[in-house]
C-alpha cells in the first residue's frame, strides 16, 4: 500500500509531537514545579503587651528573613493572636489599627474616617513606637519553629 505525502507528513507531525510531549514531561518532572525554594509554616499564637497590660486591635505582621510567606493577624480583646508563619527567624511588625485614616474608594463619596481621636475629638495614646510599624525599622524578631509557638510580646 502506497501513502501519499500528505499521509506521511500527518503521521510524521503525530510522531514529532509525541515525542515533543514527552520529552516536555521528563523535562519537567526533573526540574519540578517547586524547584529548591521550598519553605515550611507553623502555628503562631500569642499575645501583646505593653507594660503588662494586653493591646487589642494591633495588627501583628512576621516576615521572613528567607524566602516564605507573610503571617498576620490582629490582636483581639485579649490581646491574642494567631497565625501561620514561615519556620525560621522573622522579623516582627506591629501596628495599631487605632491610628489609622481610611477614605472612602470605588466610586462612593470620598469620606475620611480619622481613627486615631476618640468620639470627643482627642487624639489617643500611641501604643506602639513608630520603628515598630516599619520592616526596615523594627529591631524585634523571633524565630519561629515547627513545634508550638506560644510568643509574647511586650512592647516596652
Amino acid at each position: 500500500m502506497l501513502l501519499s505525502s500528505t499521509t506521511i507528513v500527518q503521521r510524521n507531525l503525530e510522531m514529532l509531537n509525541w515525542k515533543l510531549g514527552l520529552t516536555g514531561f521528563f523535562v519537567f518532572a526533573l526540574i519540578g514545579c517547586g524547584g529548591s525554594e521550598a519553605f515550611s509554616t507553623a502555628e503562631v499564637t500569642g499575645v501583646v503587651k505593653s507594660k503588662g497590660k494586653t493591646l487589642d486591635g494591633i495588627q501583628v505582621e512576621f516576615h521572613p528573613t528567607s524566602k516564605g510567606v507573610v503571617g498576620q493577624a490582629v490582636t483581639d480583646k485579649d490581646g491574642k493572636f494567631s497565625f501561620k508563619a514561615t519556620v525560621g527567624k522573622n522579623m516582627v511588625v506591629l501596628l495599631d489599627t487605632a491610628h489609622l485614616t481610611v477614605g472612602g474608594k470605588f466610586g462612593r463619596k470620598f469620606e475620611d474616617v480619622d481613627l486615631t481621636k476618640d468620639k470627643d475629638g482627642k487624639p489617643k495614646a500611641i501604643r506602639i513606637p513608630a520603628e515598630l510599624g516599619n520592616l526596615s525599622t523594627t529591631k524585634l524578631d523571633k524565630n519561629v519553629t515547627s513545634a508550638t509557638n506560644n510568643i509574647e510580646i511586650d512592647i516596652p
